[in-house]
């Protein structure tokens, strides 16, 4: 028997007791209640005594409840996670590539400026020396038909420029950078066969740009998935990083 059992068996019988001893204390405060001539001092406790013992131990068998409830989902491997922006999305990520390091061996990254995928670039360039990381960034002259002039142009430039930086600390990083023009829909990333992590680019209409439209996707909600749970969705990104790759143009760093 392994300690985990060991552990249930103790909490499960244990929470047992505790209810026991509700029943017990409830049982003498209601003979007080009810019969005082019979049982004035019944287990030598008074009528308040065993009121109050109950609610104590209730309050004690509630506090284990809920320790037991979050043992047990601390102790359950998550697969899947949602969450309300792609920035936490990716805090997420480096999480992971930190926790699998040098056994990373491809990161795809589809994104359109970048700038928020920064961090996992860091990441990947000091805890996954081995992996090849492959970048699709959208063109900067058109990226300027959304929004203001020079708004998503100048975040691919940080982008790439925040690459060269890591390439100068990092000279071992294996990385390659595409541009491409073919309508912004997903972004997301794959490494190797076991995560994927995705969110969708929303493009609304906006007086101000010269197309009059606008493209936002940091702030949008993103899924991240391992192991079989990101099995369906890695299918989706690497079908669609592929796709936008044929009509891409390789980034000279």
């Amino acid at each position: 028997m392994t300690s985990e059992p060991l552990i249930d068996f103790f909490w499960r019988h244990f929470r047992k007791f505790i209810r026991g001893g509700v029943t017990l204390t409830v049982a003498v405060a209601a003979i007080h209640r009810y019969f005082p001539e019979f049982y004035p001092h019944l287990l030598s406790l008074t009528f308040k005594e065993s009121l109050v013992g109950s609610m104590f131990l209730i309050i004690v068998e509630r506090v284990l409840a809920v320790e037991e409830l979050g043992r047990r989902e601390m102790s359950v491997q998550r697969s899947f996670w949602c969450h309300p922006t792609r920035k936490e999305a990716y805090a997420q990520v480096c999480q992971m590539l930190r926790a699998r390091g040098t056994d990373v061996k491809r990161i795809d990254l589809l994104q359109f400026s970048g700038d928020t995928a920064v961090s996992i670039l860091e990441e990947a360039a000091k805890t996954c020396p081995r992996a090849e990381i492959r970048l699709l960034l959208f063109k900067p002259e058109s990226a300027e038909k959304f929004d203001e002039p020079a708004f998503h142009s100048n975040r691919i430039k940080h982008t790439l420029g925040a690459l060269k930086v890591l390439q100068e600390s990092f000279p071992k990083m294996n990385v390659r950078v595409w541009s491409y023009k073919t309508e912004p829909g997903i972004a997301g990333i794959a490494v190797d066969n076991w995560l994927v992590s995705i969110g969708w680019y929303h493009v609304f209409p906006k007086k101000e740009s010269p197309s009059g439209l606008s493209l936002r996707g940091h702030l949008a909600p993103a899924i991240t998935a391992v192991h079989g749970a990101a099995e369906p969705l890695l299918g989706l990104v690497r079908e669609q990083f592929e796709a936008v790759l044929k009509a891409a143009d390789l980034v000279d760093l």
